[in-house]
């Protein structure tokens, strides 16, 4: 029973290290900046003034920041660090859940604008029940250090991601946010190990 609750645990939860937050970080950042509708929203919650919209703005604010600063240091992250950073990583995917929601039911024409956005949704929904239900905390952060090329080639590949999908493409920003913040959380980590296994 306790190994089928392990291999339960490790299919179903997910594990993020520092490079996968960054990455999540800067697509989120990247969508936010370049996507005046979304820009307009968070400046909106921002200017309401609500105490509890201005306290999550707050948590996810330290969230990102602690995933940009601990990708340059080599220095343990403390419990509340990780507790930030699991929020902003909760929070980066509830959000993306609910605006590829909105564009799967209203403007999704192809598999390929499809196909992300309904993974996004699936993972959003999951992470903020399993945060909601107590089933993650703040263990799932792992404390590995990112190497320096780990963290040029991810972001290399997510800014390239972003530009092709945005300026070549011109798909609708919640597909190309949907397709960063998979690499992200998923391909990456394939990505490093085939680096990791051509550079021995």
């Amino acid at each position: 029973m306790n190994k089928i609750n392990a291999l339960l645990r490790r299919i179903f939860v997910p594990q993020y290290d520092e490079l996968a937050l960054f990455l999540m970080s800067s697509a989120f950042i990247l969508v936010i900046i370049t996507h005046e509708g979304l820009r307009a929203v968070a400046f909106r919650i921002v200017l309401a003034w609500q105490f509890y919209s201005l306290l999550v703005v707050v948590l996810f604010g330290l969230g990102i920041a602690f995933t940009i600063y601990h990708v340059f240091i080599s220095r343990e992250k403390t419990y509340r660090e990780k507790k930030f950073m699991l929020f902003s990583a909760v929070m980066i995917n509830g959000f993306g859940g609910v605006v590829a929601g909105e564009h799967v039911i209203g403007e999704a024409t192809s598999l390929l604008t499809l196909i992300f956005p309904l993974w996004n949704i699936a993972n959003g929904f999951l992470l903020l029940l399993m945060y909601r239900f107590d089933i993650i905390d703040e263990d799932i952060i792992v404390d590995d250090d990112a190497a320096p090329y780990e963290v040029v080639i991810g972001l290399c590949v997510v800014l390239m991601t972003f530009a092709i999908s945005t300026f070549v493409f011109d798909l609708h920003p919640v597909v190309v946010f949907s397709m960063c913040v998979a690499y992200a959380t998923n391909i990456n980590a394939l990505v490093k190990d085939l680096v990791s296994a051509s550079v021995r």
